[in-house]
């Protein structure tokens, strides 16, 4: 179930992500007008400039939300259950009998 849940997770932040390119990529484009287009190298900067100011912005937007949700409720239930089970494969580690670890650990030949 926690698999299935992952998927749909991740499909749709995917589709999110996809529609908030496609609608940057939409406000950089401006229409086709009657007048003709400046292209030359200082245009493609200015458009570059303004295309890496808009990713900038983006990441920094995604950041802040991730840490908000990290800060809320999920982010502790999440922590806990992280402690939780690095807690228990610890306590399993450490509860190993002994002729158990020397299976693992190298003879060392008395000679």
């Amino acid at each position: 179930m926690r698999f299935k849940a992952g998927f749909v997770a991740g499909c749709a932040v995917g589709l999110w992500a996809a529609n908030k390119t496609a609608q940057l990529r939409r406000t950089g484009i401006q229409p086709h007008s009657g007048a003709p287009r400046a292209m030359g190298s200082r245009a493609d900067a200015i458009n570059a400039e303004v295309t890496a100011e808009k990713i900038r912005a983006f990441g920094e937007l995604a950041r802040h939300r991730f840490n908000d949700i990290l800060e809320g409720q999920i982010g502790v239930t999440a922590r806990a259950k992280i402690a939780d089970l690095v807690g228990s494969s610890v306590r399993d580690a450490l509860a190993t009998p002994a002729a158990d670890r020397s299976r693992s650990e190298p003879r060392r030949d008395s000679a």
